[in-house]
């Protein structure tokens, strides 16, 4: 009976372990998505995050470490360092380069993608691409479909945006501003292919190629339509068809209260056998 009580005192304990070691983890998560961090220093990568204050050689911190919703900053620093290439395999939800990187991200989905500040250039490959933002003197290039595309022009400054996507965009709303009056300009329905900037930056569209009130784009290119553009859709869907629409997905703190209380619930039993024997 005293081995039985003993061995009962054993598990409450290390069910209280892993509760105080556990719980900083589970609160980051509950406080909302964490902030990842990779930045370039004399020519080196680290990464780091908002939930703790050390940096990590490389980027792995950051691309084994991310859930879904969580967000990504890439920050080149003013470093000649190159493109660099990050793979993660969650939902992200912003992110961002800034400081004059050159970062190409490739993730299932991007809720945001931005740019910072002058002089950097963003590349994402994504099925989806939620919201895309740019400013003159700003590069972004969207391998896969966006529904939102927002681009800022400034006559003031001459200076335009330089951007392209190889999918469809739903919706691309275009802002002036400058000399002229701010004024906005959306359009619909833009199929594969055919939303990029020219050498001025602006798009160039023919009649037919987008609407002026919403409308879905479609979902191959049209007869009058490049073959690049074709093809662009073909694989746009075949990245599509990879992605599970539907599944369970179960978090990483369900699981960790589930074993707790597991711990907890075979403790207290063991408790109470060891008590009514002793009576």
């Amino acid at each position: 009976m005293k081995m039985l009580k003993k061995l009962s005192t054993l598990i409450l304990g290390a069910a209280l372990v892993c509760a105080l070691v556990l719980t900083p983890e589970i609160k980051s998560r509950a406080d909302g998505p964490v902030t990842y961090y990779i930045t370039c220093e004399g020519g080196e990568w680290y990464s780091s995050s908002n939930v703790v204050d050390y940096w990590v050689t490389g980027t792995g911190y950051a691309t084994t470490n991310i859930k879904d919703g969580d967000h990504l900053v890439v920050n080149g620093n003013n470093c000649s360092s190159g493109l660099l290439m990050v793979k993660v395999d969650k939902r992200l939800g912003d992110y961002a380069v800034t400081g004059g990187a050159m970062a190409h991200v490739e993730a299932p989905y991007v809720n945001r993608a931005y740019v910072a500040g002058k002089g950097s250039t963003l590349i994402v490959t994504a099925n989806t691409v939620e919201n895309v933002e740019i400013y003159p003197a700003q590069v972004i290039q969207v391998n896969g479909n966006v529904v939102n595309f927002l681009a800022h022009y400034d006559y003031n400054t001459g200076e335009s945006p330089v951007f392209a996507v190889t999918g469809t965009v739903t919706a691309a709303n275009v802002a002036y501003g400058g000399k002229i009056e701010n004024s906005h300009k959306t359009i619909y329905g833009i199929a594969a292919g055919l939303f990029k900037s020219n050498n001025e930056g602006f798009v160039t569209l023919s009649d037919g190629q987008y609407f002026t009130s919403p409308t879905e784009p479609p979902k191959a290119g049209t007869a009058d339509q490049t073959g690049t553009a074709n093809k662009a859709a073909d694989s746009s869907k075949k990245q599509l068809d990879k992605v599970p629409q539907t599944g369970l997905e179960v978090s990483q703190e369900t699981v960790i209260f589930a074993v707790l209380a597991l711990i907890f619930a075979s403790a207290a039993v063991m408790v109470g056998f060891a008590s009514k024997n002793r009576n």
